[in-house]
């Protein structure tokens, strides 16, 4: 935010609009020109946009937004602007692969996770191999996450699936 300069364009009640100039580098950093952005804002709906588009493209809020909200003094950005995908409190499937501010036991669950990991992973490697392989593989995939998926699934619905399984596609 070093090279954005604010400006006030209009105001109208509580929406405002500001002209952000950002000075943009070139290839290799060397090439450097001047961008105006139009940031619009309405206090009473906290509502911010600017006319970069980051944040709808990419869902992470640009630096002419940041400059205009530390202009305004704002402290706390909206819970709106900030996505499920990068916060931390958000439970995700892929949070079962250990990451650095995890808690560094393995649970039961993370460890069977990896497992199923692996085998799936060899499973794919085979699946991969000719259409015949693929087809039978997907077939029997399918048919497991249906059956996992429903809520009544018990041992006796998961034994004959398994049992099943005799002849492979070479």
């Amino acid at each position: 935010m070093i090279y954005c300069n604010l400006t006030l364009t209009s105001s109208h009640g509580a929406v405002y609009s500001f002209q952000v100039s950002d000075v943009v580098k070139g290839k290799e950093g060397a090439f450097r020109k001047q961008v105006v952005y139009n940031v619009y804002t309405n206090e009473e709906e906290f509502d911010i946009k600017c006319s970069c588009r980051l944040f709808e493209f990419k869902g992470i809020i640009c630096r002419h937004i940041c400059k205009v909200l530390l202009e305004k003094n704002v402290k706390d950005v909206p819970s709106r602007y900030i996505l499920p995908r990068w916060r931390k409190d958000i439970k995700r499937m892929h949070t079962y692969v250990l990451n650095c501010y995890d808690d560094p036991q393995n649970t039961e669950e993370k460890l069977r996770y990896n497992k199923l990991c692996s085998h799936f992973s060899k499973a794919a490697e085979l699946g991969a191999e000719s259409n015949d392989k693929y087809v039978f593989l997907m077939k029997y995939v399918d048919e497991a996450i249906e059956k996992l998926m429903d809520n009544t699934t018990c041992k006796e619905k998961l034994t004959p699936m398994l049992s099943e399984v005799t002849n492979v596609p070479q």
